[in-house]
């Protein structure tokens, strides 16, 4: 049977601002949850985006609510008993600290700590479009998003000339620039 928690807390990144909180914000909105969003304390402003622009899709004003701050802000949240449930996107030190405080009191809490995602490319591969979609992948972002690719595997018909490619398209990259992934 279906029970929504509650109040659900939603600690999101500064490096993904908008669509992570609002993904799991509306999510937890659609199961039947109120939210207390805390946006990094270096994109202060993402969280009042979310926070309107699900208001004006017609959420109920006060079903999401914002706080601001640093890492104060956050702990107090983990550690609030009448917050049911905890979604943290970040670093494992912080995220260690998060579920064993939450853990503490019982409280469920889901993790997104950064991916190990690898870059998979097959001997049969298109290399043009495999080089821009590896450049894409590893560099949007500065390498500092959850899904950036950290490894690349390459069969080995195609390993040499891949690479070749990879590192000339790398050293075309510059500050700013958009890289299209196809």
């Amino acid at each position: 049977r279906h029970e929504p928690y509650g109040v659900v807390a939603v600690i999101s990144p500064w490096n993904v601002p908008f669509a992570i909180p609002f993904t799991i914000t509306a999510t937890a909105i659609a199961a039947g949850n109120a939210v207390v969003l805390k946006p990094s304390e270096l994109t202060p402003a993402s969280g009042e985006w979310v926070r309107r622009v699900l208001e004006e899709a017609g959420v109920p004003s006060g079903l999401v609510s914002v706080v601001q701050g640093e890492s104060a802000v956050g702990e107090a949240l983990v550690a609030e008993p009448r917050v049911a449930k905890v979604f943290f996107t970040g670093s494992v030190a912080v995220g260690r600290r998060v579920a064993a405080a939450a853990g503490a009191r019982g409280c469920p809490v889901v993790l997104e700590l950064g991916g190990k995602d690898a870059f998979v490319v097959f001997a049969d591969a298109d290399l043009d479009r495999a080089v821009d979609g590896a450049l894409y992948a590893a560099f949007t972002g500065a390498g500092q998003v959850c899904v950036s690719a950290e490894r690349i595997y390459v069969e080995r018909p195609v390993h040499d000339e891949f690479v070749r490619r990879l590192v000339a398209g790398a050293k075309t990259l510059r500050p700013h620039e958009e890289v299209s992934p196809l």
